[in-house]
């Protein structure tokens, strides 16, 4: 009996949410670069699965990978933060839509070329945030 209870809740859940991991948002903000990230040189890749109401906008994040990387913690919420002002096309159903989306962030050194320091989304799912990197410049007491 309990098998089928949740062979029915399996089904009734399935009917409403619609997964696909090649969504592109009409819409995008690219996270911003955490400074500190700059100042100890790191770069890294943080995952997510996004929940996209019927309107397109954002119900849900939901954050992949390992909750002890110090390095992806530091990315995490600029990635939070900017994926919730994203738009995707609305859908005419009720259907809640899911999509996966891979954040690279990545450095290059201080003298690369501003005008190649832009955030790319490259299609259907990955976004390159691209930075300088940031030397630590400690205060002089005099």
């Amino acid at each position: 009996m309990r098998t089928i209870q949740l062979a029915l809740a399996f089904a009734l859940l399935s009917s409403q949410i619609l997964f696909s991991q090649t969504l592109a948002p009409n819409k995008w903000v690219a996270p911003n670069y955490p400074i500190i990230a700059k100042q100890f040189e790191e770069s890294g890749v943080v995952s997510v699965a996004l929940s996209i109401r019927p309107d397109g906008s954002i119900a849900n994040v939901t954050m992949f990978g390992s909750r002890h990387n110090r390095v992806a913690d530091r990315f995490r919420p600029a990635v939070h933060e900017a994926v919730l002002q994203w738009k995707y096309s609305p859908v005419p159903n009720d259907s809640i839509r899911t999509s996966v989306v891979y954040f690279v962030f990545h450095l290059y050194p201080p003298d690369f070329p501003e005008k190649e320091l832009q955030p790319e989304f490259i299609a259907p799912n990955t976004v390159i945030i691209k930075a300088r990197i940031q030397k630590f410049e400690p205060e002089t007491i005099s």
